[in-house]
């Protein structure tokens, strides 16, 4: 192949617009949905798949009851409480610690959007889809976030009334609407990535040293996609003309996993004119996610009239610094 267009977006500017849309949804969510969980929330729980930290809330409780226990010990040494009176306090004490722990170690994840996959234009996927290179942002509100103590409580009554209420119903369409824009945003600066690292190797070894092919593997199907696509690049280092012994023409191949939708519009454009059209999303990324963004943007607007007054400006603040 001799010919690769190239995107012409620039993957830090679409990796803000996404980290930017995946904040401004969980502000909207803390607003709405998870109203007051906001201090019960157990930031990247989720996404890194491990269970809360709980030794330190713990050794807390161990602490307190311990305590406790030496002080007790004494008094009833030193004949300084009588015995009714220290069994009734050894039964409170005990009570108190119980719900401490009780309170402080009960994390559990809320499911709030029914099912782990959401219907999508381009086919269905997984909400836990999006991953992050930068632990920085890996805290959003996916699909099955961590609360603990009484969030828990409070989140899964909330999740239960959303289910009766129309409105309440409505915003969590709305937050699902703003993570499919982030999803979108995703598949698209995956494409570009792809896109500026294979012009960096043109730039290195030029074009008429590279051969590049889009694999499509139909052989390994999940229950997510039917077909698994790859690019594979193949750059042959000329042999150097000035040695006297001739040498064999060095090689290097990398692969590169494509998401399935991008896949699908590589292949559509690839099976036209056989060449590599990696700018196939471009269009997506200025046409159909700004302009869905901004139809999202506009309701979103009109429900904050009824939110409250703190959550307001956060949100507000948030919607603002997503720009495309």
């Amino acid at each position: 192949m001799k010919e690769i267009i190239y995107s012409k977006l620039d993957s830090e500017k679409t990796t803000l617009a996404m980290d930017n849309l995946l904040d401004f949804r969980d502000e909207y969510l803390f607003a709405t949905l998870f109203e007051g969980c906001r201090k019960g929330y157990v930031a990247g729980a989720e996404y890194q798949k491990r269970k809360l930290r709980k030794k330190p809330i713990l050794n807390a409780v161990l602490w307190i009851f311990a305590v406790w226990g030496i002080v007790f010990g004494l008094e009833i040494k030193m004949d300084l409480m009588e015995p009714q009176q220290a069994i009734h306090d050894a039964v409170w004490i005990a009570g108190i610690c119980a719900i401490l722990y009780w309170i402080f170690l009960s994390a559990r994840s809320i499911r709030f959007l029914g099912r782990s996959w959401y219907a999508h234009p381009h086919g269905i996927y997984n909400h836990d889809l999006i991953p992050e290179e930068r632990l920085d942002h890996r805290y959003h509100l996916m699909i099955k976030p961590v609360f603990c103590g009484a969030s828990v409580i409070r989140a899964k009554r909330r999740v239960r009334k959303a289910r009766k209420d129309k409105q309440r119903e409505e915003e969590q369409q709305l937050s699902g609407k703003l993570y499919e824009c982030a999803y979108d945003l995703f598949v698209v600066r995956q494409l570009i990535r792809i896109s500026e690292e294979i012009r960096q190797l043109e730039d290195r070894y030029g074009i008429d040293f590279m051969d590049v092919q889009l694999l499509v593997d139909n052989n390994k199907r999940t229950w997510e996609w039917d077909e698994v696509y790859k690019i594979k690049l193949t750059a042959k280092i000329p042999e150097a003309e000035d040695t006297v012994i001739p040498t064999e023409k060095a090689e290097e191949t990398k692969v590169f996993d494509l998401p399935y939708e991008a896949g699908l519009a590589v292949e559509k454009k690839y099976g036209k004119n056989k060449r590599m059209d990696l700018s196939v999303l471009d269009s997506v990324y200025y046409d159909d996610i700004k302009h869905n963004f901004g139809m999202y943007k506009r309701a979103i607007k009109n429900r904050m009239r009824t939110m409250d007054k703190e959550n307001r400006p956060k949100v507000t603040t948030a919607m603002e610094k997503v720009m495309f």
